[in-house]
């Protein structure tokens, strides 16, 4: 099938299509290739979906109780999103270390403790500027502790999901 005009030439139509694909030497570049993830990759992302799932949890909470005014025990709701989160990365990982247990065993090798090193990195930075901001949350007026706690947990979230995203992203960049 020739892209663009409906031409019955079939030369023309295969030169197009020759011209349009020069540079790769495959006949579609739309494929994708999906290479077989390492079982630290896939604890990457098992802890990161699940803390994004406990932060969502968590700012639907705090929009309810800031804004709403919704006066129910905010720590029994966060106990149990913390307990069930806990549950779900200790069972998901339990999962992934069945389904190759060679590969769970292995020790961090150069690499891994480099990719690592640099996730912590950003992270870190990502939770200074979010632990200054949270100091700065008490020269709000009409500020409060519960407040500046708050800020400094969604910083400390926001941390955490930087860093399995830089992890993440260092894990399919080397692969």
């Amino acid at each position: 099938m020739c892209f663009g005009s409906p031409s019955s030439d079939q030369t023309i139509c295969a030169w197009r299509q020759r011209s349009l694909c020069k540079i790769l030497l495959t006949q579609c570049p739309i494929y994708f290739t999906v290479t077989r993830t390492s079982f630290r990759e896939k604890s990457a992302w098992i802890s990161f979906v699940l803390i994004l799932i406990f932060g969502g949890l968590w700012l639907r909470n705090v929009i309810q109780v800031e804004f709403f005014g919704l006066r129910q025990n905010p720590m029994l709701q966060f106990f149990g999103m913390l307990a069930a989160l806990i549950a779900a990365e200790v069972g998901l990982h339990i999962a992934i270390a069945i389904q190759s247990p060679h590969e769970a065993r292995t020790p961090k090798d150069e690499r891994e403790k480099l990719i690592d090193l640099k996730a912590s990195r950003v992270g870190f930075y990502v939770l200074m500027v979010g632990a200054w901001t949270s100091i700065g949350t008490l020269h709000l007026p009409n500020s409060n502790r519960f407040l500046m706690a708050q800020f400094m947990m969604g910083s400390i979230i926001i941390a955490v999901l930087t860093r399995f995203a830089t992890q993440i992203a260092l894990y399919r960049r080397d692969a």
